[in-house]
């Protein structure tokens, strides 16, 4: 067990994980309780930078995170405020290698970001149908993007609840290939956004209890101006299919509530 806590600010990065050879050697990529068990908590992160302009255009290198995490189960972060940094918490791959769920177990939790591009970001390493990633849970967050707030690929289980999304230039929500998802009970604004929620090629997913707030951008769809452009936009370039959106308030008078694509599975589609 490992538990980092403590006051200062951490202007650097936190690596965690280990080898692939070691991963796979010592049966962590098999579902098994690991050795791993690593909270970090009340910690402050910022990378010095001034203006949400300079977040918004930082690249995105192992500089500009606070978290990079490779080949390791059960992590819980809570707590921690990520202040000017533009990737906070990066799930990274095996570069040209698949290792199923690479991460998993993994809780973020109480944590507040404030000015960064993306708050979570699951980075793939292999294309579509495999899973890098798993069981991660977002739950009571602030998040103040400029770009993401949760950008997710390659996912196996994925719990977002009771967090607060404030406007982001793209997506409170991206998903491409997620399974087995849940987003209940968020307060998502997305005022300059052009989805609030995009899911590609995903299954088995549940929006429900949400509450979306202003999306005035897109105000015009209906004329078939942007006309995907909804609060929650289901693709139309990869297939999905059971999908339940259920019992969500909508900021009536603005933008399209549901966007459906020409590939979606109607007949595993529900929306009330």
């Amino acid at each position: 067990n490992i538990t980092l806590t403590g006051g200062g600010t951490i202007k650097g990065v936190i690596r965690l994980g280990v080898s692939k050879q070691t991963y796979e050697d010592e049966g962590l990529n098999r579902y098994i309780n690991s050795q791993f068990n690593i909270h970090i908590t009340n910690l402050r992160f910022d990378k010095g930078y001034t203006t949400v302009e300079e977040v918004a255009e930082a690249e995105m290198t192992d500089a500009n995170c606070s978290f990079l995490i490779k080949n390791c189960p059960n992590i819980i972060i809570s707590n921690c405020t990520f202040h000017n940094v533009p990737y906070p918490i990066v799930m990274e791959g095996n570069a040209g290698e698949y290792v199923n769920q690479n991460v998993r177990r993994f809780y973020i939790t109480h944590c507040s970001f404030d000015r960064c591009r993306i708050a979570l970001l699951a980075k793939r390493t292999v294309e579509q149908n495999t899973f890098n990633f798993g069981d991660t849970t977002f739950a009571n967050n602030n998040v103040y993007p400029t770009e993401y707030g949760v950008k997710l690929s390659n996912l196996d289980g994925f719990v977002c609840v009771g967090n607060t999304f404030y406007s982001c230039s793209e997506n409170d929500i991206y998903l491409d290939n997620v399974y087995e998802c849940i987003i209940s009970h968020n307060e998502l604004f997305g005022t300059n956004c052009k989805n609030v929620i995009k899911v590609i090629r995903s299954s088995q997913l549940i929006i429900m209890s949400n509450m979306f707030g202003t999306f005035k951008s897109n105000y015009k769809a209906m004329d078939g101006v942007e006309a995907n452009m909804g609060f929650i936009y289901l693709t139309d370039n990869c297939f999905s299919y059971n999908v339940t959106i259920n019992n969500n308030t909508f900021n009536a008078g603005y933008g399209i509530p549901i966007v459906i694509g020409r590939s979606i599975d109607i007949r595993r589609f529900v929306a009330n």
